[in-house]
């Protein structure tokens, strides 16, 4: 009973939590948009915070699909994604590594609460010197050898 009163806790506020922050509720004196800005300054993290967001309205689970999620972005509002960097006009700008230059490879379906383990979600395609940096749905993110990338991307 009182695992069901939490998890049912959990998903009410958790949705909530996440409007609050990716709204930029800060003190009016801009403190909330610069913890975002600085929360959001790859746009491996922008992706990570976005996927989390619809985690968040969607029980725990990740986008099916590119298209599902594309969607998902596109529905935000534009001051919401402006706030986390994203430019409106320009999503594809997102799904491009910042260190690396290509696509993103991603995870889709991805199941994950903030209460669990973080879960890799995203990969840089080649990487820099040997080291691919891969995002989690919860930070941090880390670089990887291609041994631990092919054991957390299953390739």
């Amino acid at each position: 009973m009182q695992k069901t009163w939490m998890k049912w806790i959990g998903l009410t506020l958790a949705p909530c939590l996440a409007i609050f922050m990716v709204a930029g509720c800060g003190g009016g004196d801009g403190s909330g948009d610069k913890l975002l800005a600085d929360a959001n300054k790859t746009s491996m993290d922008r992706i990570c915070t976005l996927y989390s967001s619809f985690q968040l309205v969607n029980q725990g689970n990740g986008p099916s699909d590119e298209a599902t999620f594309r969607s998902f972005i596109s529905e935000r509002p534009p001051l919401q994604l402006e706030r986390i960097g994203v430019d409106p006009s320009d999503l594809d700008s997102i799904f491009i590594s910042d260190r690396d230059n290509e696509p993103y490879e991603i995870l889709w379906s991805v199941a994950a609460d903030q209460r669990s383990e973080p879960v890799a979600i995203i990969a840089e395609k080649t990487g820099v010197d040997g080291m691919r940096m891969i995002g989690f749905h919860r930070k941090p993110h880390r670089e990887v050898e291609e041994a631990e990338y092919k054991q957390l991307f299953g390739n």
